[in-house]
């Protein structure tokens, strides 16, 4: 038979959109309540130590939430975490794309590339290095069960 000469996918549990949605939502939502934050506390006419100074503190801050929802997502999540963690990040990063572009229709982006460049890199290294933590945590829970 011709069945039996191919091989099998390994098909382990599916992907849970429902988890990976409601990640991506609420990552958006802190990190656009964080730049509003950032927003209101450095003024227009602040001096640059100041705005390095701050922005220093909000890439900070947004890596070490990602860094938080990441292991805990890994941490529940018992298969296919790098799969969830990336699908995640990717889903948030369109949602945020698509509310910059609806929000620049009406404000002007006064942000340079290079800032927005910054961010997506600490979203990055939060993500990764929180996937790693709950990886680690969920497999030495599973073990001690």
């Amino acid at each position: 038979m011709p069945d039996e000469d191919m091989p099998r996918v390994q098909m382990g549990e599916p992907l849970n959109w429902a988890r990976i949605t409601r990640y991506a939502i609420l990552m958006f939502l802190i990190h656009f309540s964080i730049g509003l934050a950032e927003g209101m506390f450095v003024s227009a006419a602040s001096d640059k130590e100041a705005l390095i100074r701050q922005t220093a503190i909000g890439l900070v801050i947004m890596a070490s939430v990602d860094f938080l929802i990441f292991a805990q997502l890994a941490c529940r999540q018992r298969e296919r975490r790098l799969q969830h963690a990336a699908l995640v990040f990717l889903l948030m990063s369109g949602i945020a794309q698509a509310f910059s572009v609806v929000i620049g229709l009406w404000l002007p982006s006064t942000q340079p590339a290079l800032l927005t460049v910054l961010y997506v890199a600490a979203s990055m290294l939060g993500a990764l290095l929180g996937t790693l933590a709950g990886y680690i945590a969920g497999t030495r829970r599973a073990s001690e069960s």
